[in-house]
């Protein structure tokens, strides 16, 4: 049961809003914007945010034997304790775990994710820790923490400096270079307890990246009135990738450029050893031609298909089960981690689960049957050389019609030797012409007598 006036200030207690996203079960005063959220909701919270909450736990109990402080949970009326987790005071309730955020709080520990920015702001609308959002049919996305990133000093050699913390070298005083940024390897996370306002500017003179909000360059004092965004790593599945430098990226990133230009320069080799042709002397030894005309004959035909696309026309019907298609059905989760660079030196950790689907028959009639078509039953031929022009065979006398038996004409085919300029061609004369290198093929076309 919660109370219905505040704690702290004794202003109304209202069940906090949806774009404030810390819950159902959370409650923030209107008087002094302070919120109420549940112990399970204090778990999550902790987790997204990067706290080992084991050792809350720990804390927590231990908490419940030392003095306690004025504030009562207004969620069971028992006393609550201050805890220090990470440099942020919680005051977090002996009995149901539930903590209490004073006003303003709960957005600047989290990074103006949650709650409300100070007293008169109205709520912070975005995706909130724990809430899910779809990213495609049978995918969602969910961030589960906000981390520093690395980088490597390029003067002086120091490694693993923070994202945010470490704006500037600790050893050599160099400003930080966001090209430099990386992830930090897995257990190696720094939480970042640390207000979004956008992804660094950097700067047009220097390269040094800035705040979001920043109108000059920290490093040098130039405007960055037109300054770009700085360039954001590429998103890290945790599931293939483990962290790799900026530096070492830049190298991997010429891979495919070189298997591209490796991959045309073969291909273009290849269009010139086919296309490549040398002069040849040929000699010619004669001149055929052939001619051929199909004879197709009506009658039985075995075929099969789905029954309901069979013919019209068909007999002699058999029916059997088989397999038509198939149907993908819902079958559990696959989930994963990726890191996400947000730009300003910290990177969000989220949960990736995408549905796993099994496959599941569809099964339908398949009609086997007989059915009367044209096919094709003979052919008539005629052949000869220069000494006879060329000519279609005789047809034998056919039974037409479109009955079973009957007969009709089907397709002609015919060939020669030489195809172009054939007879200005003289047996035993030799001529010149081209031939491909690598096939041997001959280019007809390049014959000329």
């Amino acid at each position: 049961m919660v109370a219905k006036n505040c704690t702290a200030c004794g202003g109304e207690l209202r069940p906090s809003e949806p774009g404030e996203g810390v819950g159902r079960e959370s409650f923030t005063c209107n008087k002094c914007h302070g919120v109420s959220v549940s112990g399970e909701t204090t778990r999550r919270l902790l987790s997204a945010l990067g706290f080992d909450t084991q050792h809350f736990v720990q804390t927590l109990e231990k908490a419940k034997r030392s003095s306690t402080r004025p504030l009562a949970c207004p969620r069971c009326a028992q006393p609550c304790v201050a805890i220090d987790a990470k440099g942020v005071e919680l005051d977090v309730c002996k009995e149901c775990g539930g903590t209490w955020f004073d006003g303003g709080e709960l957005f600047r520990v989290t990074g103006g994710k949650l709650g409300m920015r100070d007293e008169g702001a109205g709520p912070k609308v975005g995706s909130a820790i724990g809430t899910k959002a779809a990213i495609a049919p049978g995918t969602s996305e969910e961030v589960i923490g906000v981390f520093e990133m690395w980088w490597d000093c390029g003067y002086c050699g120091t490694k693993a400096l923070l994202g945010v913390t470490n704006r500037h070298c600790p050893n050599c005083g160099a400003a930080q270079d966001a090209e430099r940024r990386y992830f930090p390897p897995p257990g190696k996370e720094t939480a970042a307890n640390v207000q979004f306002d956008g992804a660094d500017k950097s700067c047009p003179n220097c390269q040094t990246p800035n705040g979001a909000k920043a109108s000059c360059c920290r490093q040098c004092g130039a405007p960055l009135d037109e300054a770009a965004r700085v360039r954001l790593q590429a998103d890290q599945d945790r599931r293939k990738a483990m962290p790799v430098p900026a530096s070492a990226q830049k190298k991997l990133g010429m891979l495919p450029k070189l298997m591209m230009g490796f991959g045309a320069a073969l291909l273009m080799l290849i269009v010139v050893c086919v296309s490549w042709k040398k002069e040849v002397t040929v000699t010619v030894n004669g001149h055929h031609w052939s001619r051929k005309i199909d004879i197709e004959v009506m009658g039985p035909k075995s075929e099969s298909a789905w029954c309901d696309s069979m013919p019209s026309d068909a007999y002699s019907v058999s029916r059997h089960r088989e397999q038509r298609s198939s149907r993908q059905i819902p079958d559990g989760q696959e989930c994963h981690t990726k890191n996400v660079d947000r730009g300003n030196g910290t990177f969000e950790r989220r949960e990736v689960c995408e549905t796993k689907y099994r496959s599941e028959p569809i099964y339908d009639d398949k009609c086997s049957y007989t059915v009367d078509r044209w096919q094709y039953a003979r052919s008539v031929d005629a052949a000869g050389d220069l000494a006879q022009a060329p000519r279609w065979p005789s047809l034998p006398s056919m039974r037409m019609g479109s009955c079973r038996g009957c007969e009709r004409e089907g397709p002609h085919h015919e060939s020669y030797v030489v195809e172009t300029d054939w007879r200005g061609l003289a047996d035993g004369k030799s001529y010149p012409m081209k031939v491909r290198v690598m096939t041997s093929g001959a280019d007809c076309g390049s014959l000329h007598p």
